[in-house]
């Protein structure tokens, strides 16, 4: 691995829990761990849908302490849950070369997202954030203020409620780094959209929001229309007229009349 610069790695794990290969791949993400510890080369580095757990996620995290050539990492689809973010949070604190860190779908719940946000406050490397899928809450509001490198983040799916929006809003007027924040399927009303909308897109920014009905679904539900619509060719924030508009196509939403989930295109067509 001494001369790599970008590593991908999947394992073929049963959807079942399979408890003797589950432990045997955790020693292979330790092994990896300790590799990135004195590794020089790497860049790009891509753990997606294997199944880490937080003592996977806690070995990574002392890894990044030390390593300063890693750029981009992907951890998404996995089950580090909170104390495997709590890990990676006090590893980005001192980190100083990862500018993305995709972290989507990892069971991190708010306990771990308010340690994320204490990162982000004193992270000034870091430019895109993926914490999709999650179950976050309202967190992070206070980063938001002081944080200045932060460009995209992404927050869809993480229960974030009207409590949240017009305080967040408030930071992001002082923060003038973010230029996406994707807060769809979460329960922001009309009013938390309007608060929010006025704080980015007075400025040229985007911010992504809707379908809060989404939620009446259960977890389950969710994530199998996610799937489905992924396969589908889920993709959001599509560039139309020169920058000024923006489409998605197959967006999981809740359909009221069907009580289903359905996937939603607004893009006109040939996008």
């Amino acid at each position: 691995m001494t001369q790599l610069s970008s590593l991908t790695l999947r394992m073929k794990l049963s959807d079942f829990d399979d408890t003797p290969a589950q432990n045997a791949f955790e020693q292979v993400i330790t092994i990896l761990a300790n590799e990135l510890k004195v590794n020089k080369t790497l860049t790009k580095l891509d753990l997606a849908k294997n199944k880490i757990r937080y003592r996977g996620g806690e070995a990574l995290a002392e890894a990044l302490k030390v390593n300063n050539t890693l750029a981009q990492l992907d951890l998404s689809w996995n089950q580090i849950s909170d104390r495997g973010g709590e890990a990676l949070a006090e590893a980005l604190k001192v980190n100083h070369s990862l500018i993305q860190v995709d972290l989507r779908w990892n069971r991190i719940s708010d306990r771990g997202g308010e340690a994320l946000a204490e990162a982000l406050k004193v992270n000034n490397k870091l430019t895109q954030l993926d914490l999709e899928g999650n179950d976050m809450r309202d967190r992070g509001d206070e980063a938001l203020k002081v944080n200045h490198t932060l460009i995209q983040l992404e927050l869809e799916g993480n229960r974030i409620s009207d409590r949240s929006s017009e305080t967040r809003a408030d930071a992001l007027k002082l923060n003038n780094t973010v230029i996406q924040l994707d807060l769809r399927l979460n329960r922001i009303s009309d009013r938390g959209s309007e608060a929010l909308r006025e704080a980015l897109e007075e400025d040229g920014r985007v911010v992504l929001y809707s379908d809060s009905e989404f939620y009446e679904l259960s977890h389950d539900e969710r994530l199998k229309c996610r799937i489905k619509c992924i396969d589908q060719g889920f993709q959001y924030g599509i560039v139309l007229n020169n920058g000024t508009k923006y489409c998605s196509k197959n967006v999981p939403v809740y359909n009221e009349k069907q009580h289903k989930c359905i996937c939603k295109t607004d893009c006109p067509p040939g996008v």
